[in-house]
């Protein structure tokens, strides 16, 4: 199995809790070089440091070619948990690496609530499930966009890609039409 979290070799001071002061161990976000997410984790891993690179699943492709590819969340970034003043020459210069976020010297660190958020809503391959607008079965709704901009319907079914939803248009006797769910508001009650 392959993921991107990667426990860190203990060591004595790496069980602090918080983002703390450059003094020891804290999360910081890595700026890699275009498409390189991959091997800037790898190399970071190599060097016995944890990581995090969290993904979505993407549609790509249309039709009976489509399928979901995963990407990084945020493209061209990762995190890494590390003692700056032990690990910053390395990571820099380290395979796929731009730089570490924040200053040159002293780089900016991040919460480890917000890693841990991550991490919580991680699948096992890495994917963050993201909040979709939820709707359900016989909601009320109305299209924000696109050629049916205005009108409203009565929400159907989500389709397997989760992209796409089945509504009744109430203009037109309850006619059947699919469209991006991003298209849709929910009317109040």
């Amino acid at each position: 199995m392959t993921f991107d979290l990667q426990p860190a070799h203990s060591s004595p001071d790496s069980s602090s809790g918080s983002a703390a002061s450059s003094a020891g161990w804290a999360w910081y976000a890595v700026q890699t070089r275009p498409v390189a997410e991959e091997v800037a984790a790898e190399t970071l891993r190599s060097l016995d440091l944890e990581t995090v690179l969290p993904r979505v699943k993407r549609l790509q492709g249309r039709g009976s070619t489509a399928s979901f590819r995963r990407r990084p969340l945020f493209p061209g970034y990762l995190f890494v948990r590390c003692h700056p003043e032990r690990h910053l020459h390395a990571i820099r210069y380290s395979r796929g690496v731009i730089r570490l976020v924040g200053g040159r010297e002293h780089p900016a660190s991040i919460e480890e609530a917000v890693i841990e958020a991550f991490r919580n809503r991680m699948d096992a391959d890495g994917c963050v499930e993201l909040d979709e607008p939820g709707f359900q079965r016989g909601d009320r709704v109305q299209i924000e966009s696109g050629p049916f901009r205005g009108l409203l319907g009565v929400f159907e079914r989500g389709l397997e890609d989760h992209l796409r939803v089945v509504i009744l248009l109430e203009a037109l006797q309850q006619a059947q039409l699919v469209l991006d769910r991003r298209c849709l508001s929910r009317v109040g009650t």
